[in-house]
């Protein structure tokens, strides 16, 4: 059984690795010296109903510069021009921040190493018939160094045409948070351990993942099963040998269930669905079931009634093996409720990566997650040192793990409801404005301050900010004081265009804090105080 378990985790790994590769973001290059050109788009296809972006890469050789729109003393600009854009409209373009260099015949103005420019568009007038959308393209540079170079492309290429919402890939937001990285050299844009785009980013975002991991057997949906699981061993304790090996499948079922997420998530992603982790809290159908899932557990916790395949016998089958694995995996289904610290910032990372790093990430998550009754199942005798000899405070710790579990239900009844009957945009407070990417753009380009609050009805994290901090008068004061625009980007239902904007942030969850202070984005911690805002404008 723990063999055949074993392979099934090894070929999801294998399958997960080798079949979802992510499609290249590249439309069309220009491989030349001293400067090569590529072609970026944001997604592979177009939808008739969503804006999309290019940007072209200038990538520069050594010791060269290419010059900028406004060239400075001498030489000639770097133009990008869309020819017969035919059902299309340009609405912005940017080459970002530029360069100075000082030359014996004067100011020059320009990038070297590498230039960005970034262009949003919006479909116009398309055919429902057409299947594809076709872009021409003329770019000319000058490329200087002792001498100057003045070159041309033109790039011809074409897009298809589809129906369904489309996301862009992880090669296109990495892409992004370069740009963002080479614009703000000298800003310290992570103020929460955010993940840093370099070679060990990976090894950082695996210790925040493995740490939230741990963290989330602490979440009010999960630690009343974790702890009656635990208790259920140190009654046994007699047996260690199946003590340690209900631990090894339970840990089996809370991995496999871990990649099982990962791989959905790479499917549905490939597929251009908008998802990220709390995804399937955004559908009605999946809290309902939730909710009678939490119902029943907690009246078993209250001995209102027992069911022959509770979470303290063999359960669902007649070998402990694999009731030890089914119950990782429900412990899973329940987890998938919450959310805990430093999980977003690393879920939030396979964003700006390749595929295959889903795998990594999730299977450190699983294991952080495991790891508590892991160390419970192979050293039960710690455990049993620890506490009091089993008796009647077993029954009553049951009882009382039951609170969070009531307060659990209630939550998720008001989740349904929300999702059901109410509109989720509503806000309490007549201070916030519902989420408008268009404008808050428009705001931060007029060097408005902007803060905005990407949050959800199902993350509790979000909601413990909002009632500690963002929605008290004394929050809503100092903004209205200092002239801060508030804007709330409400993910409880699923939005593309809110899914889009956290990607462009290397996120797929909530909470998100981004305060933009004169056109300076920053990324605030995930647990907020009063003062860790306001010391931005000081």
């Amino acid at each position: 059984m723990l063999l055949k378990l074993g392979k099934l985790a090894c070929y999801l790994m294998v399958f997960c690795l080798s079949v979802f590769k992510q499609a290249q973001a590249v439309v069309a290059e220009y491989n030349a010296s001293p400067v090569s050109v590529r072609v970026y788009a944001s997604s592979q296809a177009i939808n008739p109903q969503q804006k999309f972006e290019m940007m072209v890469v200038f990538d520069i050789d050594d010791g060269w510069h290419i010059l900028a729109p406004n060239p400075g003393d001498i030489g000639l600009p770097t133009t990008v021009e869309w020819v017969d854009n035919v059902g299309y409209k340009l609405i912005s373009q940017s080459f970002g921040d530029e360069q100075t260099f000082v030359t014996d015949l004067g100011t020059q103005f320009g990038f070297e190493k590498n230039a960005y420019y970034l262009a949003s568009f919006e479909p116009i007038n398309l055919n429902k018939s057409s299947k594809k959308l076709e872009f021409k393209l003329d770019v000319s540079w000058q490329a200087c160094r002792d001498e100057c170079l003045l070159q041309s492309k033109q790039f011809v290429f074409s897009l298809p045409i589809v129906q369904h919402n489309v996301l862009p890939s992880a090669e296109w937001r990495h892409l992004l948070e370069h740009r963002r990285l080479a614009q703000n050299k000298s800003q310290n844009l992570s103020e929460n351990n955010d993940i840093p785009l370099m070679a060990d980013g990976v090894v950082w975002a695996l210790i925040l993942a493995f740490a939230g991991g741990i963290i989330l057997n602490l979440m009010p949906c999960v630690l009343p099963v974790l702890s009656v699981k635990v208790l259920n061993l140190v009654k046994n304790i007699t047996d260690i040998k199946k003590a340690r090996s209900d631990a090894v499948f339970y840990a089996l079922g809370v991995i496999v269930s871990f990649l099982g997420l990962a791989l959905l998530m790479m499917i549905l992603r490939q597929s251009g669905e908008s998802i990220g982790w709390g995804f399937q809290l955004q559908s009605p159908y999946f809290v309902a079931v939730l909710l009678v899932i939490f119902v029943i557990v907690t009246l078993m916790f209250l001995d209102v009634f027992e069911l022959s395949f509770s979470l303290n016998s063999k359960w669902l089958m007649s070998e402990g093996k694999g009731g030890a694995f089914l119950t990782g995996v429900f412990s899973v289904v329940i987890a998938s409720s919450c959310s805990a610290p430093f999980m977003g910032t690393a879920i939030g990372f396979v964003l700006t990566q390749p595929s295959w790093v889903y795998v990594p990430i999730f299977l450190a998550l699983g294991f952080g997650y495991a790891l508590p009754f892991l160390l419970a199942g192979f050293f039960p005798q710690v455990v049993a040192f620890l506490l009091p000899k089993p008796g009647m405070w077993m029954v009553r710790l049951k009882h009382i793990l039951a609170i969070p579990l009531i307060l659990t239900c209630i939550w998720l009844s008001w989740l349904l409801y929300a999702q059901i009957f109410t509109n989720t945009k509503n806000h309490s407070n007549s201070e916030w404005q519902d989420f408008d990417a268009a404008k808050i753009n428009q705001l931060v380009q007029s060097n408005q301050k902007v803060f905005v609050d990407y949050s959800a009805k199902w993350c509790l994290t979000c909601l413990m900010n909002e009632k500690a901090v963002l929605d008290r008068a004394q929050f809503l004061d100092w903004a209205k004081q200092n002239n801060v625009a508030l804007f709330r980007a409400d993910w409880t239902n699923s939005s593309p265009q809110i899914t889009e904007s956290l990607a462009q942030f290397g996120r797929n969850s909530v909470p998100l804090y981004v305060f933009y202070i004169n056109q300076k984005s920053y990324i605030l911690p995930q647990i907020l105080t009063f003062d860790s805002i306001t010391q931005y404008l000081k």
